[in-house]
């Protein structure tokens, strides 16, 4: 037997460890399956704009402080600057770390929701909702993908 072979006896190799430390999250993705089949294009947009709202919710305090320091730090002498730059490093890491939190609690969902949608397009190309601030956007930068019709929103 080789060093190698006991090692990888001994602690498995990469792809089983992978696969063990992800087999949780399929599960809860798999889980959420069920109570998504039922919804509607509109329904599984407003499950990701809710985790959306949720995500600058948590955010939105440190945001908005680092963004009034911003407006004041250019107008204060040179030397008096480096301790609010600090302060905004220090809120965009915490900004950052809030990100992955909220990611890592809401990846099962958006995953679930991601391969519902993906399913309602395998079974038909083209998806009707009601449009949203965003599908306009779209629709004016010339996204061939997106064409508004009155109050909704044909994707295809």
């Amino acid at each position: 037997m080789s060093f190698v072979s006991f090692i990888t006896k001994l602690f498995g190799n990469k792809s089983t460890r992978d696969l063990k430390e992800i087999e949780p999250i399929v599960a809860q993705i798999e889980a959420l399956g069920p109570q998504l089949k039922d919804l509607t294009p509109d329904q599984l947009r407003q499950a990701i704009t809710d985790i959306r709202a949720d995500i600058n919710a948590a955010t939105a305090p440190l945001q908005k402080e680092s963004d009034e320091i911003r407006a004041k730090v250019e107008d204060l002498p040179f030397d008096e600057r480096q301790p609010l730059w600090d302060k905004i490093d220090k809120n965009e890491k915490e900004i950052l770390d809030i990100i992955e939190d909220k990611l890592n609690h809401h990846l099962p969902m958006v995953f679930a929701v991601l391969r519902e949608t993906a399913a309602l397009f395998a079974a038909n190309p083209t998806i009707t909702v009601k449009a949203t601030d965003h599908d306009p956007e779209l629709a004016a930068q010339r996204k061939d993908f997106v064409t508004i019709d009155g109050v909704n929103a044909i994707y295809s």
